[in-house]
């Protein structure tokens, strides 16, 4: 059992804190000359068109007059109980099985809100605590609490394990896991993977945490995949031949619908109602040979191929349904419950994304790699 507690990193304060700026300057286009526009920064610097509005993207969370910062924050931290027994067949074989619990009692993130005439602003809190708990209180009465981060592991994985003898090894392993909850980590599996510690968009706005039905979107986070096998073997040949493998089938990853609302995407079927991406599989290939020089100098040269048979499943599809938000709904009508495919089909000005459903990121390529080592 053990109890972990993360430093934070530098994305949050270069972001929320001040070190970067983002000002957008809004005009009218009065013309379709486009290369005669030049925008060079605000107003008054040769923009063509009518001043409309400025709107600042960075306010200063740790501005002393804004109090964004949550004077209770808490450090993120994790959890996790390992059990495990192994067992030796032979003097060069053994057997295993492990389960692992892992849980996530809370984390930092920015949680946003809408305040007109503004944008959005963002609080530094933990996630359904503080003055991170009731985010819409002040125009909304009857909308819920925000959910906490929540991100629970559960894997038993079966190992059989062959050490180098007679010229041959193999470790082989089969996990049986879930991974489930609303929130990924301090990466984002929501957004295909952005690395944005601590200012990523699970909680955005409020409404990126509810369904359609005013239900919590809880489920399969992105990276979940319950069955997963993987083998490694070598075997070294008696004329100084070294060849290896790598093996790993695993099952798809789920696919979540989203659409657009208030500028924040939306789980409006909750997770996974897109199925998953087809089973994935690779075989790595390592091949080497050493060469005995004079003295005690060896030459060793191997070739290491990655995706040996260079297989290209689908890794991800697009999964916005449409290209323009949702009509704005009020915030209590949104949390009571609505149909998001009837409102868009009733609205002409919401244009379908074509997109939609399609492969959009495969396997990488097959690669392969020379080195040469010599050892003295």
């Amino acid at each position: 059992w053990g109890m972990f507690y993360d430093i934070s990193k530098l994305e949050m304060p270069r972001g929320a804190w001040g070190a970067e700026h983002w000002i957008d300057y809004h005009y009218t286009l009065d013309t379709f000359d486009w290369p005669s526009i030049s925008c060079d920064g605000p107003v008054g610097t040769g923009c063509p068109g009518t001043f409309i509005e400025l709107a600042d993207r960075r306010h200063v969370s740790n501005d002393r007059e804004n109090s964004l910062i949550d004077p209770d924050l808490k450090p993120i931290r994790t959890q996790e109980f390992t059990v495990g027994v192994d067992h030796e067949l032979s003097p060069t074989m053994s057997v295993g099985v492990r389960y692992s619990h892992k849980w996530l009692d809370r984390t930092i993130e920015d949680v946003g809100i809408q305040v007109a005439g503004v944008g959005e602003v963002f609080m530094m809190a933990n996630p359904g605590y503080g003055i991170a708990e009731f985010t819409l209180a002040g125009t909304c009465a009857t909308c819920p609490a925000q959910p906490p981060a929540k991100r629970v592991y559960d894997g038993v994985e079966f190992r059989l394990r062959k050490r180098l003898s007679n010229r041959w090894s193999m470790i082989t392993s089969y996990l049986w896991s879930r991974l489930y909850g609303n929130y990924s980590g301090l990466a984002s599996s929501d957004e295909n993977g952005r690395n944005s510690p601590s200012v990523d968009r699970f909680f955005d706005g409020l409404y990126m945490s509810f369904d359609q039905n005013g239900q919590p979107v809880y489920g399969r986070l992105g990276t979940d995949r319950p069955h997963q096998f993987k083998m490694q073997a070598t075997y070294d040949f008696p004329w100084g031949t070294q060849i290896g493998i790598n093996y790993f089938l695993a099952s798809g990853t789920p696919m979540s619908s989203t659409i657009s609302f208030k500028s924040v995407p939306v789980f409006p079927f909750g997770r996974g109602d897109m199925g998953r991406t087809p089973v994935y599989s690779s075989t790595d290939l390592l091949v080497g040979h050493t060469f005995h020089l004079p003295g005690t100098t060896e030459l060793n040269v191997n070739l290491n191929v990655f995706n040996l048979f260079d297989q290209d499943t689908v890794t991800r599809y697009r999964t916005s349904r449409y290209r323009d938000d949702l009509p704005d709904l009020t915030d209590a009508t949104f949390f009571q419950g609505f149909d998001a495919i009837a409102i868009a089909n009733a609205n002409p000005d919401i244009r379908p994304d074509p997109r939609f459903g399609l492969a959009d990121q495969w396997q990488g390529e097959r690669t392969m790699r020379v080195q040469a080592k010599f050892m003295f």
